[in-house]
């Protein structure tokens, strides 16, 4: 009997990559997040820092990530 094909990768390759990406795009690293940058998410505020030093979007409630090292 033949399965009906999925679009979907298997479960065990969740980080394919998918047709339209190549592997050169895939290693390239995103510009960190800076306070005072306009948000990724919304496009609407400016992130702030938090009091524990994450980077958060007042408008959205995006955070940018998991504070700072100390």
């Amino acid at each position: 009997m033949d399965e009906p094909k999925s679009p979907l990768p298997p479960l065990s390759l969740p980080f394919a990559l998918q047709p339209n990406e190549s592997s050169a795009d895939a290693n390239k690293l995103a510009a960190p997040l800076r306070a005072g940058q306009t948000c990724p998410a919304c496009g609407r505020a400016e992130l702030e820092y938090d009091g524990l030093l994450n980077l958060v979007c007042p408008q959205c409630g995006f955070s940018g990530g998991a504070g700072c090292h100390t």
